[in-house]
């Protein structure tokens, strides 16, 4: 005959084990979601730093499109320019022209 102390001994023993068993599982799951976690961050790390680079080009571009854009407006006001020195010197003629 066991005595009662070791069945309750037992009882307690096996709900130990159960318990050790489903917190080593939990553990498990819980590494298993940390790794998966770790590979979406350097997953996610890699294409920060692509979106980066691509920034940086882009910005350069927007800038040497800029300075493109700045260089033909100065042009373009230029060839205005002439244009209204021609325009007022061919009025200037036609005057003269008439006067004669």
């Amino acid at each position: 005959m066991i005595p009662e102390g070791l069945d309750e001994l037992e009882r307690r023993i096996t709900g130990l084990l159960e318990h050790y068993r489903a917190a080593r599982e939990q553990l498990r799951q819980t590494e298993s979601r940390l790794e998966a976690c770790e590979s979406e961050r350097a997953r996610l790390a890699e294409e920060n730093d692509r979106l980066r680079v691509r920034v940086a080009e882009l910005e350069t571009e927007q800038a040497s499109r800029s300075s493109r854009e700045e260089v033909v407006r100065n042009r373009l006001q230029q060839i205005l320019g002439q244009i209204d020195s021609l325009e007022a010197e061919i009025a200037r003629m036609e005057t003269s022209g008439h006067e004669s």
